[in-house]
């Protein structure tokens, strides 16, 4: 192959690359988010007056970091 094919071949494949890592990284960000919401009803029913709730929710997010 001459290299301008392979140039040709390789941006294809970053492309590729680029598009697969897109969509990866909005599942990652859905999951996450599903996972803070998740949380979030946990600590809602865990938790019942609004005080208790915001210091569990500070305190899991200084946790997860």
């Amino acid at each position: 192959m001459c290299p301008a094919t392979l140039v040709t071949l390789n941006m294809r494949e970053l492309d590729r690359l680029k598009v697969i890592q897109s969509a990866f990284t909005e599942t990652v960000i859905k999951i996450r988010q599903k996972s803070f919401r998740n949380a979030v009803a946990v600590f809602s029913k865990r938790f019942t007056s609004k005080t208790e709730r915001v210091d569990g929710l500070v305190a899991f997010l200084k946790e997860s970091r």
